[in-house]
């Protein structure tokens, strides 16, 4: 199996992040983590016009895993972020006077 090395020496070749992230994942920017979609990477990686070896694969494979798991954990950050945000909103307006038709949900 061959391949060109301009997939992935250079970052912005086709998988060249992807390869980063699954070599040396602390060099991957968060910017850069945030823009990747792995949807798109995956069929790529799927369906490449140069076939690729097991291990190339594997790489790969484990690169688009450790970018998704970043992800994953940038938005639990940001939801937790917005869940504290609005417990400190809501525990300011605390003295906010309803009708007492509107008290209870209805």
């Amino acid at each position: 199996m061959y391949w060109s090395s301009q997939l992935f020496v250079k970052k912005k070749g086709k998988f060249g992040w992807v390869w980063i992230a699954g070599t040396s994942f602390r060099r991957v920017p968060h910017t850069v983590i945030k823009d990747l979609d792995i949807a798109q990477l995956c069929e790529m990686v799927q369906s490449s016009e140069v076939p690729l070896a097991l291990r190339i694969h594997a790489v790969l494979i484990h690169g688009l895993s450790r970018i998704q798991n970043k992800k994953s954990k940038y938005t639990l950050d940001f939801a937790l972020g917005v869940k504290v945000t609005s417990k400190k909103l809501m525990a300011r307006s605390k003295n906010v006077d309803l009708p007492e038709k509107r008290r209870r949900a209805q």
